[in-house]
């Protein structure tokens, strides 16, 4: 693996990015177990569509930010 001086602007981003979602979805997979029983019931998904949208993003993020990183390198450790 590359070692560089320090992350690139894009690594930092993609960080704070990915960091962000996680508290977004935090608070939203709040009520998930009773909207999944709810879709089982009657095909509703009102409060589990975005927490599950969220996990697929940041999913997707951070194998973009371990490209990103294999691509670019990453400093060495302290």
């Amino acid at each position: 693996m590359k070692t560089t001086k320090g992350y690139s602007g894009a690594q930092i981003g993609l960080h704070w990015l990915i960091a962000a979602l996680l508290v977004v979805a935090w608070f939203t997979g709040e009520g998930a177990r009773a909207a999944l029983d709810a879709f089982e019931r009657q095909g509703i998904t009102s409060g589990f569509v975005p927490h599950v949208a969220l996990g697929l993003a940041i999913l997707g993020l951070a194998v973009l930010r371990v490209l990103v990183r294999l691509g670019r390198g990453a400093p060495e450790p302290a």
